[in-house]
């Protein structure tokens, strides 16, 4: 699942954002132990946090430089707009509703729209602050290309404590690895290849070749040991530039 919306090079950024959010929030209440009705309140959360945005997505979406007045203006206000929606739409769940109008909230109170800080911002909005945070780095936008998963994790660990909740920030990294599925790599013999599963010791895993030395896309993923020289990563790539492996890639999570 994690893969899946970090290689997705069609579909709406905005439902991809969305649905590796949801994703990252299921993981991370996972791993705080909360109860199944209180993930899925959160999930539908994540789901659902930017219904207020997409009046002016598109818009958003096709700007250049810096945003307008009232560009901003929407953007600080899409939180609280999302939550009307949710609730002229018949929801009640209070933990649902909390977690889409604090999903920018930050510790120092640096957030919008309340400038909450510390514990009054609640768990679920925590939680989202930081699965959404990710997720909007990773993926490009017109204005911006791409960060690379280990550029996000870096930049998001660097506010740990300052913006977002330190326990949440390391249970996130622990699952998704150093890693995380779906990162496309460049290995030192000149293959590209792709991680299938999260893993936090970059120079030991196994990581499947989709691009044979020569750029030509290969039939059947290949493994690969970085542990080898030869298969060592020497660096990263977009996602974007590997959709003529598309099918292959796919062929990495085949059972």
């Amino acid at each position: 699942a994690l893969a899946a919306s970090y290689l997705d090079v069609y579909t709406t950024n905005i439902i991809v954002h969305q649905m590796m959010g949801a994703t990252l929030t299921e993981l991370i209440g996972q791993s705080m132990g909360l109860a199944h009705d209180h993930r899925l309140s959160l999930v539908c959360a994540a789901l659902t946090r930017d219904l207020g945005q997409i009046e002016f997505q598109t818009e958003l979406d096709n700007h250049m430089g810096p945003l307008t007045k009232n560009l901003w203006e929407q953007i600080r206000l899409h939180q609280d707009q999302s939550a009307l929606l949710l609730e002229r739409s018949g929801v009640s769940d209070q933990i649902w509703l909390e977690s889409v109008k604090g999903h920018h909230e930050r510790l120092n109170g640096s957030g919008y729209p309340s400038g909450l800080k510390d514990e009054q911002i609640p768990v679920g909005a925590r939680i989202l602050a930081v699965a959404d945070t990710y997720s909007a780095m990773i993926k490009p936008r017109i204005f911006r290309s791409a960060h690379s998963s280990q550029s996000a994790l870096k930049s998001i660990y660097a506010k740990k404590n300052v913006e977002f909740d330190d326990q949440i920030v390391r249970i996130m990294i622990t699952r998704i690895g150093l890693l995380p599925p779906g990162t496309v790599v460049k290995l030192k013999c000149g293959e590209i290849a792709v991680v299938k599963s999260p893993t936090a010791n970059v120079n030991d895993t196994t990581v499947y070749s989709i691009y044979g030395k020569f750029g030509t896309p290969l039939a059947k993923p290949l493994p690969r040991s970085t542990a080898e020289p030869e298969y060592a990563i020497s660096g990263f790539l977009p996602q974007a530039e590997c959709r003529a492996a598309s099918v292959t890639i796919k062929r990495v999570w085949d059972k």
